[in-house]
């Protein structure tokens, strides 16, 4: 990932989260995002495709989770609405977050694999995704909060493992274990 890429995400989050009239302490719906750039979501059991696409589609561990392509000068996010909530939300979020930052999407659409954009591309997606589902100040305030994985997973309506990568990845945990140490190290300091 580019440096000051995480900086960068960190406002433009903010930016798109104030344009839905979100603060960073709301929840985030991925379709009125989509909706709001003019971007339709379109659910894989909504494709005309062979019984072998559907079929991998409906696996619980289905690699195909999301893409976006263009249809006739459009772009459009297709998803997997077989997944349980929490994963589609992650998808949607990370599928609008390649068009955000206009990445280039792949010609051929093919649902075995997983997307075919670069790994700094995929990386700066799920960075942004990140962000705008749980930005950091919210997990910076859930941190102080000790609030737990779990917690953060119900609050923000995210898996609890990118909950997990979102505590741990934004570094608020340690952030706040450092500034209670700072605290109770100046709290015992005896004055001369």
């Amino acid at each position: 990932m580019r440096r000051g890429f995480k900086t960068e995400a960190k406002g433009l989050a903010l930016e798109i989260r104030r344009e839905l009239g979100l603060d960073a302490f709301m929840v985030l719906d991925p379709w009125g995002l989509a909706d709001q750039w003019g971007i339709e979501v379109c659910g894989v059991s909504e494709l005309a495709l062979d019984e072998k696409d559907l079929e991998r589609a409906r696996r619980p561990r289905a690699s195909f989770s999301g893409l976006v392509t263009e249809i006739e000068h459009k772009q459009l996010i297709v998803e997997n609405d077989f997944h349980g909530l929490p994963r589609r939300r992650a998808t949607v979020s990370h599928e609008m977050s390649h068009i955000i930052l206009e990445h280039e999407h792949p010609a051929v659409v093919t649902f075995d694999r997983k997307c075919g954009a670069g790994a700094e591309q995929e990386e700066e997606a799920d960075w942004l995704a990140g962000e705008l589902l749980v930005p950091w100040d919210a997990a910076f305030r859930q941190a102080w909060r000790d609030a737990t994985d779990d917690d953060v997973a119900r609050r923000y309506q995210v898996s609890v493992p990118q909950a997990r990568r979102r505590m741990n990845q934004s570094g608020v945990r340690r952030l706040v274990v450092r500034s209670r140490q700072k605290r109770a190290a100046s709290t015992r300091a005896v004055p001369f």
